[in-house]
């Protein structure tokens, strides 16, 4: 605990007096439980006028916030939103979504977040298996059983005076970001004791500074998103969110509104790095990846054009944070994600953290973790153990080859052999990296057959999704 009292020091957060603001968050605790609307109470005290979140059209205080939230809270609980039934909240980026989020959480519900670009007969299977009661949505949608509050207009909201409960305990449900197949609900259990030493450590590494702006690029139905989202509410940070945005609008609201942290996946930071010389981009002091790797090369590459500002994360919806690859980090192993916040163990190649199965491969080493692919993914050619995420960095390696996968494919000589889908600069040739391939790779793991395609399938955090290849 005075680890932990030391890394909140460091970050700004509990100002001038740290004991009257501990003191605060406690009471806000014992108050309204464990939930997000707490972490709001204590923020819209601690940050009050300082605006919480910037959409390209709105903005909103921490204090109006909370606010608002209460309304909208008070707003559910008038329609019938009781304790432990579930609300699906199906909304892109908006202070909406955090609104609704906070005010389900206040009021005790199970609150599943639903991908908002899922088709409207998948959003009425999640809502059928998911038992869901009300759904609260950005797009105007069709149910037979659900109640449907249609956002971002909650006006009618203000009609509505329900004296609200006390302490209510709901939970969050995510789903998997279904990049092999089908996704799944997971719901996180992590014991307190666990959680106060994954931020202990979490702060200790990160650092992260009071009244910083924050340009969250993930959406926020997504873990990495909320996570954020979360850390936000802690640290009193404006965050800039975009319902949907292209890469030229977040480079021009760097430029424009001097923000100088970005939260993405290695997909968004590539795609960043290839227009960045046309902006301003000086105030950015911290990039913020992970959820998908990140290449050496894309890490270099990154700290030869903004410094030593990159920090890799690594976890996954089950577990939360497993670790952290800090600038340092990076600058030394550049493939590793660096130091577990929690116990690895590795039985053979497969990691294990805090005893269950993270499906990942890797090893390691000197204490920081290195991550080889997929276990459900790995390949057997010619007896040989590939994983494509080894073999894709080193394709990767070709500076014409913007993206590629790999997949196996049935080969009466090897078992299995190479599929490589790749997207490559406008002027580069198939047969140019036919050619590069022959000499750079053995028979055995080089491509057998290759195809050229515009751009990878990837889900709405920027991930590819190998299973529609």
């Amino acid at each position: 605990m005075v680890r932990l009292y030391q890394g909140l020091l460091k970050t700004g957060i509990l100002g001038t007096n740290p004991i009257r603001q501990v003191l605060y968050l406690l009471w806000c605790y014992l108050r309204f439980g464990a939930s997000l609307y707490t972490l709001a109470a204590w923020a819209a005290q601690r940050y009050s006028s300082r605006i919480a979140l910037k959409t390209q059209t709105k903005e909103i205080s921490y204090q109006d916030l909370f606010l608002e939230t209460d309304q909208v809270a008070s707003g559910l609980y008038g329609l019938g939103l009781r304790a432990k039934q579930t609300l699906g909240l199906h909304c892109h980026n908006r202070i909406e979504f955090v609104q609704t989020l906070l005010a389900a959480s206040r009021l005790g519900a199970n609150i599943v977040l639903l991908n908002p670009d899922s088709s409207p007969e998948k959003i009425n299977e999640q809502c059928r298996a998911q038992n869901i009661q009300f759904l609260v949505s950005d797009t105007p949608l069709e149910t037979s059983s659900q109640t449907v509050i249609l956002t971002p207009s909650f006006a009618s909201f203000k009609n509505y005076r329900s004296r609200l409960p006390r302490r209510n305990m709901g939970s969050v449900l995510m789903l998997t970001s279904g990049s092999t197949g089908a996704a799944k609900v997971t719901r996180q259990k992590p014991t307190l004791q666990a959680a106060l030493k994954t931020l202990t450590l979490f702060l200790e590494r990160f650092q992260p500074k009071a009244e910083r702006s924050t340009l969250l690029t993930l959406p926020m139905f997504h873990g990495h998103g909320l996570a954020t989202l979360i850390l936000s509410l802690l640290i009193g940070t404006r965050l800039h969110i975009f319902a949907k945005a292209s890469i030229k609008q977040y480079l021009a609201a760097i430029q424009e509104q001097k923000i100088d942290a970005i939260v993405l996946v290695p997909t968004i930071l590539y795609r960043i790095l290839e227009q960045a010389d046309q902006y301003d981009l000086h105030s950015i002091i911290t990039i913020v990846t992970g959820s998908a790797p990140l290449t050496p090369e894309l890490a270099k590459r990154t700290q030869q054009r903004f410094g030593l500002v990159l920090y890799n994360f690594y976890g996954s919806s089950e577990i939360g944070m497993i670790s952290l690859a800090t600038p340092t980090d990076l600058a030394e192993f550049p493939d590793s994600v660096g130091k577990p916040f929690m116990e690895v163990r590795m039985l053979g190649q497969n990691v294990f953290v805090g005893g269950q199965n993270t499906g990942d491969t890797g090893y390691l080493k000197d204490g920081r973790l290195y991550l080889t692919g997929r276990q459900d993914e790995m390949l057997i050619c010619g007896g040989i153990n590939i994983y494509p995420q080894i073999l894709e960095q080193q394709i990767m390696q070709l500076e014409y080859v913007l993206e590629c996968a790999v997949l196996g494919i049935p080969d009466p000589e090897y078992g299995q052999a190479i599929h490589l889908f790749v997207v490559l600069a406008e002027n580069a040739l198939l047969e140019q990296l036919e050619n590069d391939l022959q000499r750079l790779m053995p028979r055995a793991t080089r491509p057998k057959r290759i195809t050229q395609l515009p751009e990878l399938p990837r889900n709405a955090i920027g991930k590819l999704e190998r299973h529609k290849l």
